[in-house]
């Protein structure tokens, strides 16, 4: 619920163990354009793109990322955008 509350604003993952090496977090829209990445740990998506906000819908995001131990991993998933 990107309101502007500081509820919910922004989306971002949430973990132990992640190193900033080898991260990225993307988002995606229905048609598979990708429209957030970041390759900083704690960076989240506003639910902007170009500027502007997004609007109502499920995105995919996707999550590449090292632990402590220099395992890589992947996670995918959605995130419904609900103003």
């Amino acid at each position: 619920t990107p309101d502007f509350d500081n509820k919910n604003d922004v989306f971002r993952p949430k973990g132990f163990g992640i190193i900033n090496e080898g991260y990225s977090f993307m988002i995606f829209n229905r048609w598979g354009e990708k429209i957030y990445e970041t390759n900083i740990w704690g960076d989240g998506w506003d639910s902007a793109y170009k500027g502007a906000a997004v609007q109502e819908d499920t995105y995919v995001w996707k999550i590449i990322y090292k632990d402590v131990n220099g395992e890589k991993h992947e996670a995918y998933g959605h995130v419904n955008v609900i103003r």
